[in-house]
């Protein structure tokens, strides 16, 4: 196998690990009603689905759109000048856009750094004025960057960054571990629970089985 179908291989596992663990939620709290991997499309939809890696309707109507990567090419901090994220950036406009009430995630075991202060602050201002008064000088930096690279204005971009969220940092055995224990509260067998949670997402994943919704 060539380095880059490894590379391809170990994000798709990435991928998959977060959404048994989103799919682990959905049956162990009584907060998500649905949960699609690899969305093309939303029942009774016809709005096009830019955050497609993983898709989360919860209880109250609303959706979370999830973005999985599973690291920085170089193994740093994500950074805005880097490519890939660059690419679900432009994702995240369009679905913010699409859907004014839906919040969209980033995922990866590659820290965001600065990026995740700016998105982690931009969330405690209510108002933009206030944001440009107190906040610190490097997330402003993000934040200016970010104006001009989704090609709107302030006010319109401070608002949708407001929806924006850096997902929890795990490893894929990680979120295996995270998984098994909020399993052992509710099955007798977390372990095997988790796999076969984990082989009908691969079986999705590899588009072997129906559509599942």
């Amino acid at each position: 196998m060539s380095l880059a179908g490894i590379r391809s291989n170990r994000g798709d596992a990435y991928q998959r690990s977060v959404a048994v663990y989103w799919i682990v939620n959905m049956l162990t709290k009584d907060e998500i009603v649905s949960v699609q991997v690899d969305s093309v499309g939303l029942p009774g939809e016809a709005e096009l689905v830019y955050g497609d890696d993983i898709v989360l309707i919860n209880k109250d109507g609303n959706k979370n759109y999830i973005q999985a990567k599973v690291n920085q090419t170089e193994h740093h901090y994500w950074r805005l000048t880097d490519r890939v994220l660059r690419e679900e950036l432009l994702s995240a406009k369009k679905q913010l856009l699409t859907d004014s009430s839906c919040l969209f995630y980033f995922y990866s075991r590659t820290p965001f750094g600065v990026f995740q202060r700016f998105i982690e602050e931009v969330c405690l201002y209510s108002e933009l004025t206030e944001f440009k008064r107190v906040a610190a000088k490097n997330v402003q930096t993000v934040f200016a960057n970010l104006v001009k690279f989704w090609s709107l204005d302030e006010n319109n971009a401070f608002s949708l960054c407001r929806r924006l969220r850096i997902g929890e940092h795990h490893s894929v055995n990680g979120w295996g571990e995270v998984c098994l224990q909020l399993l052992e509260p509710v099955c007798s067998n977390p372990l095997l629970t988790y796999g076969l949670l984990w082989n009908y997402i691969d079986r999705q994943h590899s588009k072997l089985g129906e559509p599942q919704y």
